[in-house]
């Protein structure tokens, strides 16, 4: 969609099944990015976004989107956000179990 329209990067943390290329109308890929490149990848794209999942809301570092997906959380990030906090973008895979 848009952000590339606009010309911006657009990246997803870790396993990527080609979802947002539909969805998003998206014309070119997603680069996929492993944890020990989001940092370098946000630094050298500074318009960039980087979608990542978690199984919780973030709360310490706020995304620039935020979509409850299927018991999850798509959450996107903007470059500046991803480079100071990298370890934010880290996907989550389970949601946390309740206390018993």
């Amino acid at each position: 969609g848009q952000w590339e329209r606009e010309g911006r990067p657009l990246a997803h943390h870790d396993k990527y099944h080609g979802q947002f290329q539909f969805l998003g109308r998206l014309q070119k890929p997603l680069q996929i990015l492993s944890e020990h490149r989001v940092r370098d990848w946000a630094l050298k794209n500074p318009t960039g976004k980087i979608v990542s999942y978690r199984g919780t809301p973030p709360t310490d570092v706020k995304p620039e989107v935020l979509y409850p997906f299927r018991g999850r959380y798509i959450v996107v990030w903007d470059a500046a956000t991803a480079a100071e906090h990298p370890g934010a973008v880290k996907r989550e895979t389970e949601p946390p179990k309740p206390s018993q």
